[in-house]
């Protein structure tokens, strides 16, 4: 289930998607009860053969150690797309255990899956559209928008916690956390982007060290005590 640091990362990182979701990504349709479970909507990019569509994905953190390991995405419509295989999972390069950085979030991993360009560089997952992609792109987008209406044309409501405008306000307040350096055990106040940044984590990595998030009162101030 992973550590309770883990959890306060998690829990900080669904705050985020609430107030600042990025382009095309809202909450899902039910509440969050399950804070290593999520469902968010993604809406289909404009300009794109999933403009209109409406697209519920799972973010699964599982029994991963997250933000060690990624979370699995999976998108619980059929979706003609070169990197979502016929299980909906989306499988990207930045997944793979040699690609990833503990200073990916869970936001960033949203921006990358928007459906608007496919990825062929790595392993594409779907060989069918892959193929037709690249050899027949009118065809690829009459299929993907096929698809879309038939599959993923549901308009979807999402779930938005009960809180007045100023505390959503205070919600993306970045303030100071508390982190605890390991294996030397020393304590720091610091902000809690800052600590996220890849230059950040690159220079743990170099170093040998790592960070534990020991305190954070802004994250856990005004949301729920998931479980």
């Amino acid at each position: 289930m992973g550590s309770e640091p883990y959890r306060e990362r998690i829990r900080r990182e669904l705050r985020q998607i609430w107030v600042d979701p990025p382009a095309f990504c809202r909450p899902g349709a039910s509440p969050v009860t399950d804070l290593l479970h999520w469902e968010v909507v993604i809406d289909g990019p404009d300009g794109s053969p999933y403009a209109g569509g409406t697209f519920p994905v799972d973010v699964d953190f599982g029994r991963t150690t997250y933000p060690l390991r990624p979370p699995k995405i999976t998108f619980r419509t059929k979706v003609y797309h070169p990197n979502i295989n016929s299980e909906g999972e989306m499988t990207l390069d930045i997944f793979r255990y040699e690609n990833w950085s503990a200073a990916m979030t869970v936001r960033k991993l949203l921006i990358v899956s928007v459906l608007r360009e496919p990825t062929l560089d790595g392993h594409p997952t779907n060989d069918e559209a892959s193929e037709v992609y690249e050899t027949d792109l009118e065809l690829y987008e009459q299929m993907a928008m096929a698809w879309t209406w038939e599959y993923s044309s549901t308009p979807i409501v999402s779930h938005y916690p009960p809180v007045e405008k100023d505390e959503r306000r205070r919600l993306d307040w970045d303030g100071p956390s508390r982190y605890r350096f390991q294996p030397l055990g020393g304590e720091c106040l610091l902000p809690y982007s800052l600590c996220q940044t890849i230059p950040v984590a690159l220079a743990l990595t170099f170093l040998g060290l790592s960070m534990d998030l020991v305190e954070d009162s802004s994250a856990t101030r005004m949301v729920p005590n998931w479980h």
